[in-house]
């Protein structure tokens, strides 16, 4: 595990346009708004932390100053990106197009939803796939569609089980890019997420494709970081941190949320980890007190946690136990944990390695 520097991560912050810029040098008259510096390990740094095309796009419109060998890279990253993400969301039209012929609604998340909602310029935001919601009553017919375009699963075949229940599927499309395709917000029964509500507040697009209204938004990044542990990487702080500085998530209205979708202490937590890195807007930091006061303050690391091995049984463990701390009761992680246990086991028997491995064993008995 590596723990990130917290003063260059809220200097990044800054040069994303989302923290303080200290003004250190006295001048008569009105204090100048200063024109931040970008630094080789600055740009190191938004390299590895998924932020580097915004730093790029701040450049190229003179919102950030760097040298030319510091610049050319970032300026680049901003161009290739808005080249992938145009390239991604066209591919993606070969799944959504069909779903949404068929009538299904579908929901964008996350990264795509945010590059439509607050980002605008699709090299600002890197994305690694297209997240997409369907209602989860419409499950298996958006299957049945998804096959239908030639699209394939690439989950491990070892988690049949698991895969069958769970809240979303991998899928590599034909002409190349990945969608992950959800049934649910996050893996039940974590939460209680009204999808239906999610679903019907959700703006539609000239495209036909529905982003979540600004609350809702709000609360599915936190609720994301959550379900991970806040293992995050910079770029999902920057994220929340850009969609509050918008002004168009309200405040009480995402708090009430919050406490239908028994998310109030994941919510504090996320709003405690932009705080720490970032500046919130006027009463967003009260208002996470206000949501979970018995919630204990995030240890120092809090946020700053980089795994080595994302992957890792031990590391997708320490997600669990977090996730598990952070829900509103007693009654969901422990559900959530023992079906989760329940279907690695089964797993384990019906994968064929282990199969294999128990035939050798009654061999050589």
């Amino acid at each position: 595990m590596r723990i990130a520097d917290a003063r260059a991560l809220r200097e990044l912050v800054a040069a994303c346009g989302l923290g303080p810029v200290p003004v250190t040098v006295p001048v008569p008259g009105p204090v100048p708004v200063p024109v931040p510096v970008v630094t080789r390990e600055l740009a190191t740094l938004a390299d590895t932390e998924g932020v580097a095309p915004l730093l790029g796009a701040r450049l190229a419109a003179g919102e950030l100053e760097a040298d030319d060998a510091i610049r050319g890279p970032l300026v680049e990253s901003h161009r290739r990106t808005a080249l992938a993400n145009t390239a991604l969301a066209l591919g993606t039209e070969a799944l959504t197009r069909p779903l949404r012929g068929a009538g299904i609604p579908v929901l964008l998340l996350k990264g795509a939803a945010l590059l439509r909602t607050v980002y605008g310029d699709p090299g600002r935001r890197s994305m690694g796939d297209v997240d997409l919601l369907v209602p989860p009553e419409r499950w298996r017919e958006a299957l049945q569609v998804v096959r239908s375009t030639g699209a394939e699963a690439y989950d491990a075949p070892g988690r049949a089980v698991t895969l069958e229940h769970f809240h979303e599927l991998h899928l590599r499309l034909p002409a190349g890019g990945v969608v992950d395709l959800h049934r649910g917000l996050v893996p039940h029964p974590l939460f209680a997420v009204d999808h239906d509500e999610l679903l019907a507040t959700a703006r539609e697009e000239g495209d036909g494709l529905l982003v979540p209204a600004p609350n809702a938004l709000f609360l599915s990044l936190a609720l994301h970081a959550a379900k991970d542990g806040f293992f995050l990487p910079l770029r999902a702080v920057i994220d929340g941190l850009a969609l509050l500085a918008g002004g168009r998530v309200e405040a009480e209205a995402a708090a009430d949320l919050a406490r239908r979708w028994q998310a109030r202490r994941a919510t504090a937590r996320y709003l405690g980890i932009l705080g720490r890195l970032g500046t919130l807007p006027a009463g967003w930091a009260a208002l996470g007190r206000e949501l979970a006061p018995r919630l204990p303050p995030a240890p120092g690391a809090y946020g700053l946690e980089r795994p080595v091995d994302p992957m890792a049984l031990g590391h997708r463990l320490r997600c669990r136990w977090r996730c598990a701390r952070l829900q509103d009761g007693p009654l969901r992680p422990l559900t959530y944990n023992a079906l989760w246990l329940q279907r690695f086991a089964r797993d384990l028997l019906k994968s064929p390695g282990n199969r294999r491995a128990s035939k050798r064993r009654g061999d050589e008995s």
